[in-house]
């Protein structure tokens, strides 16, 4: 783990902080940790600031009678290498997620079916969609896919259209692309960059094989424990101000306002988030319109839980405020179904007091499946978190040549990191780490600390 750091005692409640850190790492997500626990790893003094009162960002756990539930990012992709690495590394395990979508059942227009509800031409349209998006994505380096885009970056909406697909056709693409998985509509979705992303999952078709035992909040937890007082919560950042001799960032917290000097700086935001912090100098222009345009869609989770286990519930995509349900892994020997849903079709509930949108999302899940009045419901609205503001950000028509360039980038002794700071993968769990573990890479090679090979980077235990 490296040697420990120096720390000095604040005022007030008795929280403590690193006077100079070798690197300020700011956010404690999955990216931000990550970062941080290699940085950590390689010798050098970190400090890790962080707004909320606990870790995970986008992830995270909650425990409500008994009963531990996954409240943000959950599935794990076969593809996502850094995350299951990771999570072997921690002695986490994986286990499997079940059917999926792909063997799911269709409740679209208030009609169930067994499969995607399209007739021949919207289907042959569907297939032709398919295959596009691998070849859209065919030979493009990921590392750079921002050089590959397309000069007509038509929306996924628009690829639709130009195909002849219905009306009807494109309201089921809605709920499985948007409603049940990305939560921006169609008509604002680069379908260049969806291609892209989808390809980063191993191809049309495939992600979502595993969830982490015990909730993916725990990989966070995991890496917050072993950093230990290096991480210090309520601390956001609300100016970072580099000059010859690196950065200083300007935080509040329960005790008053602080400032740490770091020598580096490792920000691992939202781009949401960055629109509340004042930088000097400021950032060059790309990174400028980069945290002004960033779109982020909107979501739910609602875990219903049952006093008992609730055989045989089938996954279902529905094109209700429910979106994606199946099977919920809640903890605590309970049963239950979780419903995932992001996209237009919940902007409608989101104006509504709790107790409303509970009372309808029971009302929802028992028109989908036979089951009695839940135990216990338990709701995260993301978009109502001040600290996240939205859900997954996917690039709309033009982001990628316009900005993409910038995701995962540096300015003078700045480094971003955080979900969206791989551009061929914006917001999945794995990009967080991967994009920690990148910037935590530029740091040590820049800084000339000797790099030591990693132990334990498996491909995760099933």
């Amino acid at each position: 783990m490296g040697p420990s750091p120096s720390w000095s005692a604040s005022s007030g409640t008795g929280a403590r902080a690193m006077t100079a850190p070798d690197v300020a790492v700011v956010g404690a997500g999955l990216s931000g940790l990550a970062a941080a626990r290699e940085l950590v790893r390689e010798g050098l003094d970190v400090l890790v600031l962080e707004a909320r009162d606990r870790p995970g960002g986008r992830t995270g756990v909650m425990e409500v009678g008994g009963v531990t539930v996954d409240i943000g990012g959950e599935w794990v992709d076969a593809a996502h290498s850094e995350l299951r690495g990771l999570i072997s590394e921690l002695g986490l395990k994986l286990v499997p997620a079940g059917d999926g979508k792909g063997r799911a059942r269709w409740h679209v227009g208030g009609e169930f079916s067994p499969e995607m509800p399209l007739d021949g031409g919207d289907a042959a349209a569907y297939d032709r969609m398919q295959e596009a998006l691998a070849d859209a994505a065919e030979g493009v380096d990921p590392e750079a896919c921002w050089r590959f885009a397309p000069g007509e970056d038509l929306s996924v909406e628009q690829w639709l259209r130009r195909e002849g697909m219905s009306e009807r056709g494109i309201h089921a693409v809605e709920t499985i692309v948007s409603t049940c998985g990305s939560t921006v509509p169609l008509r604002r979705m680069s379908f260049y960059a969806y291609a892209v992303k989808v390809a980063g999952r191993g191809g049309p078709g495939r992600g979502n094989e595993y969830r982490v035992r015990g909730g993916a909040g725990g990989v966070a937890r995991a890496l917050a424990g072993e950093l230990g007082e290096r991480v210090r919560y309520r601390s956001p950042v609300v100016e970072v101000r580099q000059d010859g001799g690196g950065v200083a960032l300007r935080y509040v917290s329960p005790d008053g306002p602080g400032e740490v000097r770091a020598r580096r700086a490792v920000l691992a935001l939202p781009f949401t988030c960055y629109r509340g912090v004042s930088f000097h100098p400021p950032p060059p222009p790309v990174f400028r319109r980069m945290f002004a345009r960033a779109t982020y869609g909107v979501v739910r989770k609602v875990h219903f839980i049952f006093g008992r286990p609730v055989g045989g519930a089938p996954f279902t995509i529905t094109d209700t405020p429910l979106g994606y349900c199946c099977p919920s892994q809640a903890s605590g020997g309970a049963g239950g179904i979780v419903a995932f849903a992001g996209g237009e079709v919940l902007l409608p509930e989101l104006g509504l007091p709790a107790a409303e949108r509970e009372r309808r999302a029971v009302r929802q899940l028992r028109r989908l499946y036979d089951v009695p009045e839940p135990e216990v419901v338990v709701e995260k609205v993301w978009p109502h978190d001040y600290w996240t503001r939205g859900s997954y950000m996917i690039l709309a028509p033009g982001d990628l040549r316009g900005f993409g360039e910038a995701m995962g980038g540096r300015f003078g002794c700045v480094y971003l990191a955080g979900a969206e700071g791989i551009a061929a993968a914006p917001s999945f769990m794995n990009s967080a780490v991967r994009s920690g573990l990148r910037a935590a890479g530029k740091i040590l090679e820049e800084i000339s600390v000797p790099r030591r090979s990693r132990a334990g980077t498996g491909t995760g235990e099933v």
